[in-house]
């Protein structure tokens, strides 16, 4: 079937059509603003009143108007390829095998995160449900500079079920210093088996608070791995999963290109549900840059001496050392 909805003045009017009958019906209208449809004010859902299950499959989406802007009319062109290829050419590299070693001083842990273990093939990570938001995981403290492709691969050991909204989430996030201090996220989520990853978007307004938008999501099972890479001012998501033999496009948006400071790169786990559990085996981190700086690298302040140094004497002058020739 059809939906179709028509705005005339103010007057919002809602019609249907069976099968792929090109003859709608009308059903509707009521009375409404005049004014632009914002970003996320256009809407598709699946809504049940009662128990039971509803299924829909949206074959296509066609909008028109007086006028339409915003990044929706972008062409989508990712060629994980030719991001590859760019990444290849980055000569900064802070890469990390969790399966063989543990985690360095370049890692600074969040509360609650387990420690390394040889034995388990990876750094286990676990998160238990709190009643405010809690994650585990870790800050990187490495200093990214120009064109970046951050990258983590991992396997999900542990998923609860859940139930009531509660549910599981990887984040491997990037925090961009700038007047609104954008936070993108990578965010991998399971709710009661509906596995997908999307794009998160986090910015402070002119009172500081938090505004959350999405950038991009595609449903997804079996994820293996996450990535966050930005060539120029243009950052591109991407995901890995057993399901697909490359890499999956998420999401875009254009940045700031300025530098990643230490600890604004984060790999956490969080479960939402109280006592519940969720599990991440992670096995590697491979970030490239046009600059990376480790903790191990960065100039360090040379230490104060134990003792003043002794203050020596003042040398004679010209006209005492001739002086002294003739005593």
């Amino acid at each position: 079937g059809k939906l179709r909805l028509t705005r005339t003045g103010n007057t919002l009017s809602y019609f249907t059509s069976q099968n792929d009958s090109p003859f709608f019906q009308f059903r509707g209208k009521i009375e409404a603003l005049n004014d632009r449809a914002d970003v996320k004010e256009i809407r598709l859902i699946a809504q049940m009143f009662q128990k039971g299950q509803v299924q829909v499959v949206w074959k296509s989406l066609s909008i028109k108007a007086e006028k339409i802007t915003g990044e929706a009319l972008q062409t989508v062109a990712v060629d994980v390829a030719a991001l590859d290829q760019q990444r290849e050419k980055l000569t900064g590299r802070f890469h990390h095998d969790f399966t063989k070693n543990a985690p360095t001083k370049g890692f600074d842990l969040r509360s609650e995160t387990p420690a390394w273990n040889a034995d388990d093939g990876g750094w286990k990570i676990s998160a238990t449900g709190h009643r405010d938001w809690f994650a585990t995981g870790f800050h990187t403290q490495t200093q990214i500079e120009g064109d970046f492709d951050l990258s983590v691969n991992f396997d999900m050991l542990k998923v609860p079920p859940h139930d009531n909204g509660d549910l599981s989430a990887v984040y491997f996030q990037v925090e961009l210093p700038g007047d609104r201090y954008d936070q993108i996220s990578a965010l991998y989520e399971n709710s009661n088996g509906a596995q997908s990853v999307r794009g998160h978007l986090a910015t402070r307004n002119a009172t500081g608070q938090r505004e959350y938008s999405a950038l991009g999501m595609v449903p997804l099972k079996d994820i293996t791995g996450l990535r966050i890479c930005r060539y120029g001012r243009r950052l591109t998501i991407l995901a890995k999963s057993k399901e697909h033999k490359t890499e999956l496009f998420i999401a875009e948006k254009d940045v700031s290109d300025g530098p990643l400071p230490p600890f604004f790169t984060r790999f956490m786990v969080h479960t939402r549900g109280e006592g519940l559990e969720t599990v991440v085996l992670l096995k590697s981190l491979d970030f490239r840059a046009e600059k990376i700086t480790t903790v191990d690298e960065r100039a360090k302040p040379v230490p104060p001496l134990k003792t003043m140094p002794i203050r020596p004497k003042p040398s004679n002058s010209l006209f005492d050392a001739l002086r002294n020739l003739f005593r």
